[in-house]
């Protein structure tokens, strides 16, 4: 399977990678489809193929929070595989998107084979309580100017000696990240772009100044 070894999987052998993804079975998401709602029962987790998902909070109105988004090569649902609880946040494909689904049996074969990979696991966990530690420290602390201004640092990759965001995101989309509203979103972009600091190419964002 053409796919890079996650985090939690790379301490496996090939072999042993291969067996496990390949007694997963494959199943294929359309764009905007939800894979997992919140308060789910379903002891199995995910590797992406292709594709790309967001992970997500929803409000009773629908109004939706995006605490990360995650592409081919990287999973997600693994902490059901630990304590079988009921899942804590949704996912949604951003768009088409094949998954492998590891059964909770393969999994707890593939650890009683390899016990060392339960270190693998707390890493995991522990670089997603960070990150969720950091995603809640923004919306607490910053306004929404830097917490814009703090998003578009962390999805800009150099490219060509410059700061790229390749990401196709709509103001609606930006507004779910950060938590505030579609409007402010706009007026927000629209000033960095007067103040010099972004040019918005194509949908791309360049970074032409370091945004504080």
């Amino acid at each position: 399977m053409n796919i890079h070894a996650t985090h939690l999987l790379s301490i496996l052998n090939k072999d042993k990678l291969d067996t496990l993804l390949r007694n997963g079975q494959k199943r294929f998401y359309p764009k905007n489809t939800f894979i997992i709602n919140e308060g789910d029962i379903s002891p199995c987790a995910f590797v992406i193929n292709s594709g790309k998902v967001e992970i997500l909070l929803c409000d009773e109105q629908g109004k939706e929070i995006v605490l990360s988004i995650l592409k081919q090569g990287e999973h997600f649902g693994e902490m059901s595989l630990i304590d079988g609880d009921a899942r804590s946040a949704a996912v949604k494909a951003v768009e088409d998107t094949e998954l492998t689904v590891i059964s909770k049996e393969s999994f707890r074969d593939c650890l009683r084979a390899y016990p060392e990979i339960a270190e693998q696991i707390m890493l995991g966990l522990v670089t997603r309580l960070r990150e969720a530690n950091k995603k809640i420290s923004s919306l607490a602390l910053m306004d929404v100017h830097g917490r814009v201004a703090n998003m578009l640092n962390d999805f800009a990759k150099e490219k060509d000696g410059q700061l790229v965001i390749e990401e196709k995101l709509t103001h609606q989309h930006i507004a779910n990240i950060v938590g505030a509203s579609r409007e402010m979103i706009s007026r927000i972009l629209r000033e960095m772009v007067a103040d010099g600091r972004i040019k918005i190419d194509r949908k791309r964002i360049i970074i032409l100044k370091r945004i504080p």
